[in-house]
């Protein structure tokens, strides 16, 4: 049995456009059902409120592959 490693990466603001597609579809992805009956979960809401985390000094996200 082999076990494929996984690596974490951490993203900083710098970073942001190259990751933001990525961080969009993952959110549309897991919030489709409430995407689509509230109008909090608006994809247009989610990223206003990325951009405002993003501009917090310290931001960052981590992904893994």
């Amino acid at each position: 049995m082999s076990v494929d490693p996984m690596t974490t990466e951490y993203h900083t603001v710098d970073r942001l456009p190259e990751i933001r597609s990525v961080i969009l579809d993952v959110y549309s992805e897991v919030y489709a059902q409430d995407i689509a009956t509230d109008p909090f979960f608006a994809l247009e809401r989610f990223e206003e409120r990325l951009e405002g985390h993003t501009s917090a000094p310290g931001w960052g996200a981590s992904s893994r592959r």
